[in-house]
């Protein structure tokens, strides 16, 4: 009888202690909500802020345009800009994840933590041998980058695999060497950034890195000499970009205010621009150049045809029947085809904010020209407990 007793006052403590945990993470929960919520209003308000300053002074002429400016200094007017009150383009909370745990352990550290383990013999081998030792695991930390002093926001290898691109809140791009086989060294710091960084894209050739900024800018490097080449100014907040495989010398990028710029760096020009019904999160441009694609905050994804200037409809396909927000969109490496000419990579990967990533099958490539057939099949649902096939 006394030991029934004593097993069911641990049992009630566990129980207990149990409870208080729920609580802890409910608190944390909510706190990590608040904080994401308060970035992300702060940013609208400084937009909201920034348009009020120009109308005041009449800066822009009565006339509001999208801007250029080039390493000299100099300003050229391109697009119109389409006048906007709206301080609120989607639902915060579609956009906040639900669960803390799936945030990373440290925001202001881009960071892989090596188990005590392997630490431990990593202690009693050589670096040769500490190379091998992750041979036989999927994953192991090579190293800790150690720089910034706010969320990293995006982190991109270079095509060459010598160098990562890594952009954060404290406005900073850094740049990394991975060749060394100890940690990796910081070899640039790029600073010309006013706001917080979201997304990179390199050049093919990894000499160009061109940012995207919640300053209203897309800025083109010099990787080489770590030196901004040209910055453009783009009306509302750029949320993400890409640079073309088939041509260095234009990118994509999308922004808050539903518009997909096209830029052309040669002539510090700003070539088009497309409308979307809600703000672009996200942007891939095929490697032929001729088509490109976007996950927008309506939980859409669509393929546009830049000779046809318009979205093509058949390939248009909701990610989820609630329509949350779509974060990112990745595609499989491209490869050949049978005539040998290289073509985009057959799956693409959708991240959205109900923490489902799903992965699409295109069977023979991502984008085709019989628009009617051959579109997006779900093949894969992944929740981070149990993969299951797509529907």
């Amino acid at each position: 009888m006394a030991s029934d007793a004593y097993l069911r006052s641990q049992y009630e403590a566990l129980l207990k202690e149990n409870k208080l945990l729920k609580q802890n993470v409910d608190v944390l929960d909510r706190e990590n909500y608040d904080l994401k919520r308060s970035v992300y209003e702060l940013s609208l308000k400084v937009d909201a802020v920034q348009n009020a300053l120009l109308k005041v002074t009449g800066r822009l002429g009565g006339k509001a345009a999208t801007s250029v400016s080039s390493g000299n200094g100099s300003n050229v007017t391109h697009v119109p800009r389409i006048a906007s009150d709206a301080l609120e383009p989607f639902q915060v909370k579609n956009l906040l994840t639900s669960n803390p745990l799936a945030t990373e352990n440290s925001p202001s550290t881009l960071f892989l933590e090596e188990d005590s383990d392997a630490a431990r013999k990593k202690q009693q081998i050589g670096k040769e041998e500490q190379d091998e030792l992750g041979d036989d695991r999927v994953f192991f930390a090579k190293s800790e980058l150690r720089a910034h002093t706010g969320a990293v926001y995006t982190a991109k290898f270079s095509p060459s695999g010598r160098i990562l691109a890594s952009g954060s809140l404290d406005c900073k791009i850094m740049l990394w060497d991975l060749t060394t086989k100890a940690n990796q060294q910081q070899i640039a710091s790029l600073t010309q950034h006013q706001q917080l960084v979201i997304d990179v894209s390199w050049s093919d050739d990894s000499s160009k890195l061109v940012s995207a900024s919640y300053d209203h800018t897309v800025k083109l490097w010099d990787v080489e000499k770590a030196e901004q080449i040209t910055s453009y100014n783009i009306e509302g907040l750029v949320q993400c970009v890409s640079m073309k495989s088939t041509d260095d010398g234009h990118f994509l990028c999308g922004t808050s205010k539903n518009t997909i710029h096209e830029c052309d760096t040669r002539s510090d020009n700003i070539t088009r621009a497309w409308k979307n019904d809600a703000m672009i999160n996200t942007i891939y441009s095929s490697f032929c150049g001729q088509y490109f694609i976007t996950g927008d905050s309506k939980g859409m994804i669509k393929t546009w045809d830049v000779r046809m200037d318009s979205c093509i409809e058949d390939l248009t396909r909701v990610n989820d029947s609630d329509n949350h927000a779509i974060s990112h969109i990745h595609v499989s490496p491209s490869g050949l085809d049978s005539q040998g000419n290289d073509e985009d990579g057959r799956f693409l990967a959708v991240n959205s904010y109900d923490n489902i990533l799903r992965v699409y099958d295109r069977r023979f490539k991502l984008i085709s020209s019989s628009h009617g057939q051959d579109q997006l099949q779900l093949s894969y649902v992944l929740t981070g407990n149990i993969n299951t096939p797509g529907s």
